[in-house]
């Protein structure tokens, strides 16, 4: 098990007008919705050609600083 031990789940999704199913990570979610909260992460929804909306993340400006006091042996941790 690594650092992001998430449980993904199949999830059906529309994209470019076909049905496919992708798996999608509730805790993953709820990370992501957790950063937002602390202004580390930027959001953007969008809207794609079929007009289904979109939403795009972003490293915040205070995520960025905050990465920048992350060690580099932690960051390998993570992409390992």
């Amino acid at each position: 098990a690594g650092i992001f031990d998430y449980d993904y789940a199949p999830q059906s999704a529309l994209i470019e007008n076909r049905r496919v199913w992708i798996n999608i990570s509730q805790e993953g979610q709820s990370d992501i919705e957790f950063l937002r909260e602390e202004e580390l992460v930027n959001a953007l929804i969008l809207s794609s050609k079929s007009f289904k909306p979109v939403v795009l993340y972003q490293v915040s400006d205070n995520g960025s600083e905050l990465l920048s006091r992350v060690g580099r042996s932690e960051k390998e941790i993570v992409n390992s």
